[in-house]
């Protein structure tokens, strides 16, 4: 198997997150759903305090 980069691992995790979103399992969507939305905030925050704030 070939070395995955960084970016390479987190596009293949929110493809995995994203999929996971039309689950047919609830229990699955939840999490899934739960996720993205902790690593959505996690950038957004990140990008405001990388770039000294500004208004999305």
């Amino acid at each position: 198997m070939a070395n995955l980069t960084n970016q390479d691992q987190q596009l293949q995790l929110l493809i995995n997150s994203l999929n996971a979103t039309i689950d047919t399992n609830q229990q699955a969507q939840s999490f899934a759903e739960a996720s993205l939305n902790q690593r959505l905030s996690s950038l957004l925050f990140h990008d405001v305090w990388f770039f000294g704030g500004y208004n999305l």
